[in-house]
């Protein structure tokens, strides 16, 4: 993700806080791995 911001000097703060914003949402949702992972132990373990 590419973000422009006008208070450069607070930039690890700024991702830090997208971080902690999005890292919820990709747990909520599955990420696209963690989706394949899921389905392979699923396969796995009907076997």
């Amino acid at each position: 993700m590419l973000v422009w911001t006008r208070e450069p000097w607070r930039q690890y703060m700024i991702v830090s806080d997208l971080n902690f914003r999005i890292e919820p949402l990709l747990h909520e949702r599955g990420t696209p791995s963690e989706r394949a992972l899921n389905e392979v132990s699923r396969q796995s373990s009907t076997r």
